[in-house]
């Protein structure tokens, strides 16, 4: 006999960590990840709708900060104004990459920052741009967490019965550029392998540089070593050859029938290096006008 699942949809942020907090009891917010996934292969007993909770904006504050909500679908990210300025640009054409309108449609912020498999764009804009993720305990008690540290976690990311709030992006800082590069089949393919980048120039060097990788390890991630390679240099094409050679080195993929660990490691590089490159070419215009 199938399966059958509990339906909740709470009208109170309180009353949606009670359901999500029971002892005993799987239950889970309905999201969609942006590669979803069939109900009956998760092992849960109910799903908690959350469309009541007000989660599905995006807005800027006065002071600077943009807040996203959870449940902000993809697509509203794609066509957002807010997220068109900017270093935001990379969240708003991450957004853009991931499926079709209608799954962009139904999956939101919570789906794509939880997802570990499918399309990696919007966790490697988050990356690259240092976001900060907002939760609610079962205490009533918020607390923020940056989204590195967040995604690292991944199912030890939340306590149980914590609701994610929102994300939030830093204000926008002049001299910043950004870039995201991919390498897939089709335009429309899930990448093989993707970078994201953001670099601060000053004074015709590097102040800042963040730099998120897919596809070259079992999971995206930020290249420290390589964001500490760059920082305080001119992108010289010795610099970046220096770059590229770091990534390979840092480099651990898995193959499958998108590509072999020898391909993705070739193109780990290449796309880093894309993803620089254009990243400080943005940066140093914007220093260049001002």
């Amino acid at each position: 006999m199938p399966r059958t699942f509990e339906y909740y949809r709470p009208k109170t942020r309180a009353e949606a960590i009670e359901l999500l907090a029971r002892p005993g009891y799987h239950a889970m917010p309905l999201i969609i990840h942006p590669k979803p996934t069939a109900p009956r292969q998760m092992g849960i007993d109910a799903f908690i709708d959350l469309s009541l909770l007000g989660l599905d904006y995006i807005q800027e504050a006065q002071d600077g900060f943009v807040h996203i909500g959870a449940l902000a679908t993809l697509q509203e990210m794609k066509e957002s104004p807010i997220l068109t300025k900017g270093t935001r640009m990379l969240l708003n054409r991450a957004a853009g990459l991931v499926t079709g309108p209608g799954i962009r449609n139904l999956s939101g912020l919570w789906g794509a920052i939880q997802a570990r498999s499918g399309p990696p764009e919007v966790i490697l804009a988050l990356l690259a741009l240092e976001a900060q993720v907002l939760l609610l305990g079962a205490d009533e008690k918020q607390r923020s967490i940056s989204f590195p540290e967040f995604y690292k976690m991944g199912k030890n990311s939340l306590h149980k019965g914590e609701l994610v709030l929102e994300a939030c992006l830093p204000p926008l800082v002049a001299g910043c550029g950004w870039a995201l590069e991919r390498v897939a089949r089709t335009p429309r393919d899930e990448a093989i392998v993707a970078a994201a980048a953001v670099v601060e120039v000053k004074d015709g060097k590097a102040s800042q540089v963040t730099l998120a990788l897919a596809g070259a390890n079992p999971l995206p991630k930020r290249l420290p070593v390589v964001e500490k390679l760059l920082a305080g240099r001119t992108f010289t094409a010795q610099n970046l050859q220096l770059a590229v050679d770091a990534v390979q080195e840092q480099a651990d993929p898995l193959g499958d029938f998108r590509g072999s660990p020898e391909y993705r490691r070739a193109m780990a590089g290449l796309v880093a290096h894309r993803t620089l490159q254009k990243a400080w070419d943005r940066a140093s215009n914007q220093e260049t006008e001002t």
